[in-house]
């Protein structure tokens, strides 16, 4: 837990009595944080532990022999102590004093068993650790391995021998982008924008000057990028030299996003100061060099009534949408800016909006965890959907079709069928929440990333899929989740209800079931064998059986079936399985 003290405890007599309190150790770190990692390595001997800092501790455990010398040194201190407070009261006239208290015998703790070694601090706020064989590994928040060398006495001091630091983020990634040719990729975090080749999924480019980026896209050409910042500002970096073109001031607070224009002209960007800007592709002149550049014109300005958080244009750009914070979204026209529609039924402000190629359907994602299904003709909800267990961060229609993709907290992607409203996969490979996606032109890859600081492409295969199947596994999985939320009452797992089963006693009872099957089969043919209806040639034993006999072998899958759980198990057999016992 959070603080200093770390409570040792004694189990030696588990299960038969409860663990006992050994003693209190205290940690050196400055900082009170929470212990995240105690790890133990038998070959050293040594003790690991790390809390939310960069510290790690390194304790040693003493041998018996150790202990003993240790333990002895201290009853021997103790004794000269309380020796030198009876002469100082003699000293002080305090008279003879008899002394028939017998010195107490130190007791053997915690503080007795463990020695402080030493203490260093990583280059990060470490995630966890890992003893080798002359030292220890540290993985650390930033996606980095450290690998120090580390004496078991205190005599050397701890030494980092070197560091291993992939290609890739060290924060969370906040926006990915493929290009139009769909040859490159481009992922953003807080402090750094890296360019990837997809073919060979190596790194081309690394733009670390783009700091407190929120957004990227591809401009037509795919020779340059362009960055929305939190200050307001929309950074070009020419892909060709990765260097900043121009910084152009585009708002008063950060941008939430912005997404080009269909007719390839320009783009436009929203921000937190509650405006949507339309700009122009521009060529600008540098003062010094005299080249001609890439540039931004600002258009229009867009007054709203609360932050616009997305924005996407239909495929033929007569309008464009406007998702918000207030839960709604907005459709305007996009040559006279006027407002046509106002889509509302969202509980929770809209993460992110797509529109369909036929410009027919609209899907919004919001942090109600719900999906919403609109038309774009007359603003109706044709379907609203519960489909993620967290906050939805992304959606995006696929190129020609009606299908989309969504992407959530959860840690899932989900390839949904807009006309059917169903589900048509999931797909499970993140280990947080993801942030963002990303589809090439023919939504044959999609490409995702978030808070685990992994990027990750999948490609579309040839297997069919059918949508029934998958709705009868979710169903089997949420029925077997309830199911065990029912049986699982107790939050112990060494614990459970009497006269109640539990998911352990069910998956007992069909493990016995099924070796009770195995093992009748088995005596049948050895029966065979004895009475010579069986071939002449002598059979080989069954490997199933483990060198074991029949009765062996069950009697040893019922030892394996814990105390608690063989009457339950054996209740759920059938009659005939149980006279076989």
């Amino acid at each position: 837990g959070r603080g200093k003290d770390l409570h040792v405890y004694n189990i030696e007599d588990l299960p038969n009595t409860p663990p006992v309190e050994h003693g209190i150790l205290q940690r050196r770190s400055e900082k009170e944080s929470i212990v995240l990692t105690i790890r133990f390595d038998a070959k050293s001997g040594l003790l690991g532990i790390h809390g939310g800092d960069r510290v790690l501790e390194i304790w040693k455990v003493l041998s018996d022999e150790e202990v003993r010398v240790k333990m002895k040194r201290q009853a021997t201190k103790k004794q000269r102590k309380e020796q030198k407070t009876v002469e100082n009261k003699i000293a002080a006239g305090w008279g003879e004093i008899a002394d028939g208290r017998e010195v107490q015998e130190v007791v053997q703790t915690a503080q007795n068993e463990f020695k402080f070694v030493q203490s260093f601090s990583a280059e990060h706020k470490l995630r966890s650790f890992d003893f080798l064989s002359n030292g220890v590994v540290l993985a650390t928040t930033r996606n980095t391995l450290e690998r120090w060398t580390v004496s078991p006495t205190a005599e050397e001091a701890a030494s980092r021998h070197s560091t291993i630091q992939a290609l890739g983020h060290r924060q969370p990634i906040k926006s990915v982008c493929q290009s139009h040719d769909d040859l490159q990729l481009a992922t953003l975090s807080e402090d750094v924008v890296l360019v990837w080749r997809l073919q060979t999924a190596s790194l081309t480019s690394t733009l670390s000057t783009a700091v407190d980026g929120q957004c990227v896209r591809f401009l037509q050409g795919d020779k340059h990028l362009v960055i929305g910042t939190k200050s307001g500002t929309l950074d070009i970096y020419s892909l060709s030299t990765a260097s900043l073109v121009q910084s152009i001031t585009a708002h008063h607070d950060a941008v939430c996003s912005f997404c080009l224009r269909p007719d390839s002209k320009g783009l436009l960007s929203c921000s937190k100061d509650r405006r949507v800007v339309v700009w122009d592709y521009a060529l600008a002149v540098d003062t010094e060099t005299q080249s001609r550049h890439i540039s931004l014109v600002e258009v229009h300005v867009l007054e709203l009534t609360d932050v616009p958080l997305d924005a996407t244009y239909t495929a033929n750009g007569s309008r464009f949408a406007v998702a918000l914070q207030d839960s709604t979204i907005k459709i305007y026209y996009s040559d006279t800016y006027k407002f046509v529609l106002s889509l509302y039924g969202h509980k929770l402000p809209v993460n992110s909006i797509s529109i369909s190629s036929d410009s027919q359907l609209l899907v919004s994602a919001s942090m109600d965890k719900n999906i919403k299904i609109w038309g774009t003709t007359f603003g109706e909800c044709r379907k609203s959907i519960f489909a993620h267990d967290d906050s939805v961060t992304a959606v995006s229609f696929c190129r020609g079709t009606h299908y989309f993709f969504s992407v959530s907290r959860d840690c899932t992607i989900k390839y949904w069928d807009a006309d059917h409203f169903c589900l048509v996969q999931i797909i499970r490979s993140h280990m947080e929440g993801i942030n963002c996606l990303s589809l090439n032109s023919d939504a044959s890859m999609i490409v995702t990333a978030g808070l685990d600081r992994s990027v990750r492409a999948f490609y579309r295969s040839e297997e069919i899929i059918f949508a029934n199947e998958q709705r009868e596994e979710d169903m089997e999985k949420e029925q077997d989740e309830d199911e065990a939320n029912k049986l699982d009452k107790t939050s112990d797992p060494n614990k459970a209800v009497a006269g109640h089963q539990t998911v352990g006693s069910l998956k007992a009872g069909e493990a016995l079931s099924e070796t009770i099957r195995f093992v009748m089969r088995e005596l049948e043919e050895e029966e065979e064998k004895e009475e010579g209806t069986a071939e002449a040639k002598p059979a080989a034993p069954n490997p199933l059986l483990l060198g074991k006999t029949p009765h062996g072998y069950l009697v040893w899958k019922l030892e394996g079936v814990k105390a608690a759980e063989l009457p339950h198990a054996i209740t759920l057999l059938p009659y005939s399985e149980c006279l076989s016992l």
